[in-house]
């Protein structure tokens, strides 16, 4: 004589709970893990070693920990946005292919010798001032879709191309 238990609806959603907890402490763990090799990979890419301040990089695990210079992190309601500001660092190279995969808020590389074309950047982007480098081509067409920023500032490269209307507002 065989008795079957079914879980109930509250075993269910207490179960749907632990699942949820579980992949968002993942996502958090994997995402520190990408963020900290995207920046080592950015730091080879612009030649780190001979950067006028590089305390903290590719020391600590955790790029949101204070001690990285050039990095701050800042909660919003999208996720962790990384605010990454290196002007006139002696930055030299061109964006890596991976560049795209970081949620960045504000990025300012101004100031330095980043030459190549202009990397694609997170839609929800607050302020970009990549001016007084050497980047060369046209502004991408994803920079339309930026709905948030309020600074853009590119001035002293060798961009061509127009700019998209929509960055005016």
């Amino acid at each position: 004589n065989r008795r079957f238990i079914f879980p109930t609806k509250r075993d269910r959603k207490q179960g749907t709970m632990v699942q949820r907890l579980f992949l968002f402490l993942l996502f958090l763990l994997l995402s520190v893990a990408v963020d900290r090799a995207f920046f080592n990979e950015f730091y080879d890419a612009f030649g780190g070693d001979e950067w006028f301040n590089k305390s903290g990089w590719k020391v600590s695990e955790d790029v949101c920990d204070g001690s990285w210079f050039g990095i701050s992190c800042t909660a919003t309601p999208l996720g962790t946005a990384i605010i990454l500001s290196l002007p006139s660092n002696n930055l030299m190279g061109k964006f890596p292919p991976s560049f795209s995969f970081v949620q960045l808020g504000y990025l300012d590389l101004s100031g330095n010798s980043i030459e190549g074309e202009l990397p694609q950047l997170w839609k929800y982007i607050n302020a970009i001032d990549l001016s007084n480098n050497r980047l060369e081509g046209s502004i991408p067409a994803s920079y339309s879709e930026f709905g948030l920023v309020q600074k853009f500032l590119l001035n002293n490269n060798r961009l061509s191309g127009e700019i998209p209307d929509s960055l005016f507002g």
